[in-house]
């Protein structure tokens, strides 16, 4: 059992890691706790971890580390060494940023989404964007971290991409002007617009009319439903 003055010392270097060491003193002998984060966070996430490992440092090594990781979503793996010398060394691993919902939450590859302050600008900048036009719920966390990463990369600059919910995924082709309307279980492929854009191209309802806004259902088996969309297109605010 550690005595007497906790005392906190931050050392921040150009290392891909952020270090923090503790120092609790005991009447004898000091032991020294050095707390290793990953650069992926941001420095206020980093003044958090080091906030909550001071006010928590009369805890086991193993209850910090589980309480840590319940605390904090973003945290992938908290593990802990103890060496001969009483030194513990307490490592924070961070989830791995996959995509940006809207302008404010960040989605890992786990699903788990996280507000988009706590990320080092440097872990995040080169992140794809989709909408959520709707309140993201959190159970759906992983079937579209999934849906995602199973996607092709130049989607990313070809369409235009909103998630309402699982059931209604909305991509807008850019070049071809016409939304696709999808879920969880179906995706657009390029062949497949590539045929689509020569059916839709005969079809009178093009020939007929100017500016024209179409949408294509591809969310049955079997079955393509091809219908004109009313009302205008606003950035990613669609359907």
């Amino acid at each position: 059992m550690f005595l007497g003055t906790k005392r906190i010392f931050a050392c921040i270097g150009m290392s891909t890691l952020l270090i923090a060491s503790f120092c609790l003193y005991r009447s004898m002998q000091s032991a020294v706790y050095t707390v290793i984060v990953d650069n992926a966070f941001s420095a206020d996430m980093s003044a958090q971890l080091s906030d909550y490992v001071t006010h928590h440092a009369d805890m086991s090594t193993q209850l910090l580390c589980n309480q840590l990781k319940k605390q904090f979503a973003a945290i992938k793996e908290c593990s802990a060494r103890l060496y001969a010398d009483g030194t513990c060394a307490l490592a924070i691993v961070a989830k791995k940023p996959l995509i940006k919902l809207s302008s404010d939450i960040v989605l890992t590859h786990e699903g788990t989404s996280t507000e988009l302050a706590l990320w080092n600008a440097k872990a995040v900048a080169d992140l794809a964007t989709i909408t959520i036009k709707q309140s993201f719920a959190e159970s759906d966390g992983k079937a579209l971290a999934a849906y995602i990463k199973s996607m092709p990369p130049h989607y990313f600059q070809h369409y235009d991409i909103c998630w309402n919910n699982k059931h209604e995924i909305s991509f807008y082709d850019k070049e071809r002007k016409i939304f696709f309307l999808s879920d969880i279980t179906t995706m657009p492929d390029d062949s497949f617009c590539q045929s689509l854009n020569e059916i839709i191209s005969g079809m009178e309802i093009v020939k007929n009319k100017k500016q024209k806004q179409l949408v294509a259902d591809i969310r049955f088996e079997r079955q393509l439903i091809i219908y004109e969309k009313r009302g205008a297109y606003h950035g990613n605010s669609i359907f």
